[in-house]
């Protein structure tokens, strides 16, 4: 069976050797994740979280979390270990690397597309979040949700990105959560319009061109933040 392999692009993650290439018998090093966990500060682990360790492996692209990434067809993977709680994913010790694969693939069928959304999202300003807030639109789009895999978490991630450079001041300490949460309403008002426009990106065949250009219409006058 051939399953998905993701690392970063700098391989920050990658606890093996050697480096991913076609052709490549890769094997897991225990030791290599225990220096990594030892420089984050955490704790020896215990016998059953040391059991887990290994490569992370997918039997579906659409199902990785990791982005951006480099993305890997696998086979032939040794010592493969599965929780009863882990839908997703397994871990192995040692895989085959068949190929590697556009990233964009766990971004789903448009992910090509969805990655350059990601970006747009990543690289917006306040003067372009003040002009959407403002911008008439729809900002959630009724009726049955579309299938949209993990795109909002990375769209999600790429937005708070934005909000980080922005400033604490977009913030407030929420006691509940015991943590700051965004309070901005111009940058609630924009996060909406983020996700309204991601599902004409994601998933185009699920609107008619009417209700993508309905859905896109806030996000698309950040534009107007340039004039």
């Amino acid at each position: 069976m051939e399953l998905f392999f993701p690392v970063r692009p700098d391989l920050a993650d990658f606890r093996g050797s050697p480096e991913p290439a076609p052709g490549a018998r890769v094997v897991f090093s225990e030791e290599l994740w225990l220096s990594a966990r030892r420089r984050g500060g955490h704790p020896e682990p215990a016998s059953d979280v040391r059991w887990r360790a290994g490569f992370h492996v997918y039997r579906h692209a659409r199902d990785v979390l990791t982005w951006p990434c480099r993305l890997w067809r696998v086979r032939d993977v040794a010592d493969e270990r599965r929780q009863e709680d882990e839908r997703w994913f397994s871990t192995c010790r040692e895989l085959t690397v068949v190929d590697e694969v556009p990233s964009w693939w766990v971004l789903g069928p448009h992910g090509e597309r969805v990655a350059e959304f990601v970006e747009q999202v990543r690289a917006l300003t306040p003067r372009q979040v003040a002009v959407v807030a403002v911008a008439e639109g729809e900002p959630v789009r009724r009726g049955a949700p579309a299938d949209l895999g993990n795109c909002a978490v990375h769209v999600n991630a790429a937005f708070h990105e934005a909000a980080d450079r922005a400033g604490d001041h977009l913030r407030t300490w929420d006691a509940d959560l015991g943590s700051l949460v965004l309070s901005d309403p111009a940058w609630l008002r924009a996060r909406q319009a983020v996700h309204a426009a991601l599902r004409a990106v994601a998933a185009p065949e699920q609107c008619s061109a009417a209700e993508r250009e309905v859905l896109a219409r806030r996000w698309d006058a950040r534009g107007a933040a340039h004039t």
